[in-house]
């Protein structure tokens, strides 16, 4: 069976620590995969925060969108585990990029996942894609 493979992220530009609560758990008892969509959701919010930005419906005069997400699963992590999340970026492009995730059990240091998000910018009110804007693409040195 064909796996999907992310690289992790090449250059670090954010780090943050998020706890694994009990709402994060699954029946078997170990984190749960939508749990971690919504971790790398907050991680981009917080990302986004530090660089300036309200949210992700406020960037310029756009806001971006997920157009894809994956993740690949490398150990599990539990109830009360604190994971780091090393952010990078790949795949930048005129109206989009990826955000690349590697979250690390923060005590043990073991790899837990690997998670791509790609983003497109969207104008909300026009109800289209967008160029990425300028105060954006000024944080990525674009």
């Amino acid at each position: 069976m064909a796996r999907i493979r992310i690289e992790a992220p090449q250059q670090i530009v954010y780090d943050t620590l998020l706890d694994v609560r009990i709402g994060d758990i699954n029946y078997a008892n170990h984190l749960s995969n939508d749990a971690l969509l919504r971790m790398a959701q907050e991680v981009r919010l917080r990302l986004l925060r530090h660089w300036g930005h309200a949210d992700e419906l406020h960037i310029g005069d756009v806001g971006f969108v997920v157009a894809d997400a994956a993740i690949s699963y490398l150990s599990e992590a539990f109830h009360g585990d604190v994971l780091r999340f090393l952010v990078g970026i790949a795949d930048i492009h005129s109206k989009g990029l990826d955000f690349i995730y590697q979250v690390i059990d923060d005590n043990s240091g073991r790899e837990v996942a690997r998670l791509k998000t790609g983003i497109v910018f969207f104008d909300y009110q026009a109800r289209q894609v967008a160029p990425m804007p300028e105060s954006f693409s000024a944080k990525l040195g674009q």
